[in-house]
């Protein structure tokens, strides 16, 4: 197994588990994105970045909607606490 799928593999098992408590739900049409804050120390990580695509930015975090269905994304402190966590769905 090549190094990024099994990266890829972990941080889904890790992201999936449980459905952290405050997760905020959005909503995003194909091709939309949204932002959040996100310190410059922390890393923006989805559960499923075929859905959506999460960067950080300028003291952001963007999500992209690249695909219908749902995933999990959070902006995390790289010691890996939880800054914020959002539950994203993508609709047409």
């Amino acid at each position: 197994m090549s190094l990024p799928i099994g990266m890829g593999l972990l941080c889904s098992l890790l992201l999936s588990l449980v459905e952290p408590q405050g997760a905020r739900d959005i909503s995003l049409a194909l091709g939309e994105t949204w932002k959040a804050a996100a310190p410059l120390e922390a890393e923006v990580i989805c559960d499923d970045p075929a859905v959506v695509q999460g960067v950080r930015t300028h003291g952001m975090a963007s999500f992209t909607a690249l695909r219908e269905g749902a995933t999990l994304c959070a902006v995390r402190w790289v010691s890996g606490t939880p800054y914020a966590v959002f539950h994203f769905t993508v609709i047409r």
